[in-house]
């Protein structure tokens, strides 16, 4: 008897065990490599959509990794006669990329401050070179619409549209003739990868749940009778 009710339990441990196992998500993922390109520039990465006959689609993420490339800032004197001191001059490079739904996922970088004198009427001067960087990350964002991402019964390409572009470029100068006469700007390349991550509730196999409930009524039918059998005696 003792040994068949520690059966049962058993049985009954296993089942609460491989509920959760069954109910846990499923990740795809996906990647897509943009290699550096000079801004400002437009491209795309083709994902597979997410086949609804798996299961429940829960979550879709994006997320842009090893983000690489350079950054330059720029010096413009429109001063036909004076040269000008500056300092702090600084340019940023971003990646944007926007999936169907319009979440995007973002990755900036930005250079080393630059400092010097840019002579008269001297435009777009790079005074301190270029900054190279490598390992940037970007935040990962979750889709808003997820029916944008799937397809019922087949698989089709969405298309990520990724875009390169000068986010920014500033710079100080105490200098009495930069007024009106100093301006900064940038230039750059950037690329990194794009992960897509497809998080999904699978569709139950039907024996799992059968064959676990099936046990347990045969144990308790085993179990009744054998508590029968002792009554009887």
């Amino acid at each position: 008897m003792r040994a068949a009710t520690k059966l049962f339990f058993s049985c009954i441990v296993c089942c609460f065990l491989g509920v959760p196992a069954m109910l846990a998500d499923i990740l795809i993922t996906q990647t897509c490599t943009i290699n550096p390109a000079s801004v400002p520039y437009s491209s795309a990465c083709n994902f597979d959509s997410f086949d609804t006959t798996r299961g429940t689609l829960d979550s879709v993420t994006m997320q842009l990794s090893g983000v690489n490339g350079t950054v330059t800032p720029l010096q413009y004197n429109f001063s036909s006669q004076y040269k000008i001191s500056f300092y702090g001059s600084i340019a940023s490079v971003a990646m944007n990329l926007t999936g169907p739904d319009g979440t995007q996922a973002v990755a900036t970088a930005t250079s080393d401050p630059c400092a010097g004198t840019i002579a008269a009427s001297t435009f777009g001067i790079a005074t301190c070179g270029a900054t190279t960087f490598g390992g940037l990350s970007g935040s990962a964002v979750s889709a808003t619409v997820l029916a944008d991402y799937e397809e019922v019964g087949a698989i089709f390409q969405i298309p990520i549209n990724a875009r390169g572009y000068q986010a920014g470029a500033s710079g100080q100068s105490t200098d009495p003739n930069s007024s009106g006469n100093l301006a900064y700007g940038g230039v750059g390349s950037i690329g990194g990868i794009l992960t897509l991550t497809y998080a999904y509730a699978p569709v139950p196999e039907p024996a799992t749940p059968a064959l676990c409930g099936g046990s347990l009524l045969i144990l308790a039918a085993f179990l009744r009778k054998r508590r029968l059998q002792m009554s009887a005696r």
